[in-house]
């Protein structure tokens, strides 16, 4: 699913690309080198900030997903994997919170590709599984949803997981503006 999203940020951006909640930063390195844009790791833990490998391109960042510290539609792209599960566990409003930040930042022109995994055999432990329709939800108003993808995958012991792939594009004329309204 990982290289999904990253083919597709290759395909639309060459510019500056943000990889929000990117942890010790695996992704960000695989984004700068597969599109040669200037990307932006952004996660809230410094522990994780300060174990991510520095790289030609790469820039970390330690700030809270909800108020990012970029201006207004100065960004290409918006990469994340695995931050609208954590959000969720603290209800559906931090989610569309950081939709919001999202739109707010991409240019008119630019892509958010997210990926969340629900598995609900594990609840707890910091994370809320997403289903498809809160996926939907989340971003109508602020982003146009291009794609969702369901990947089912089945487990060892037989359960079953399904991970979110999300390629959305900033909202048509009409929706909701950069400010959430």
């Amino acid at each position: 699913m990982r290289q999904l999203g990253l083919r597709s940020l290759a395909a639309r951006t060459r510019r500056a690309i943000v990889d929000l909640g990117c942890g010790v930063g695996v992704d960000t390195e695989a984004i700068a080198r597969s599109t040669g844009a200037h990307v932006i790791g952004i996660d809230r833990d410094r522990a994780s900030l300060a174990r991510a490998a520095r790289a030609p391109g790469v820039r970390y960042l330690c700030a809270d997903p909800l108020r990012l510290p970029l201006a207004t539609a100065t960004v290409d792209g918006v990469y994340s994997f695995g931050l609208l599960e954590r959000l969720a566990s603290d209800g559906n409003e931090p989610i569309r919170a950081v939709i919001r930040e999202i739109r707010r930042t991409l240019r008119d022109e630019g892509v958010a590709i997210l990926a969340t995994v629900a598995d609900f055999r594990h609840r707890g432990a910091g994370r809320r599984s997403l289903t498809g329709a809160e996926v939907s939800q989340a971003v109508r108003g602020s982003l146009k949803l291009h794609e969702l993808i369901g990947l089912v995958d089945r487990g060892r012991d037989g359960a079953i997981a399904r991970h979110w792939y999300i390629h959305a594009l900033p909202g048509p004329a009409g929706s909701a503006g950069r400010d959430g309204a």
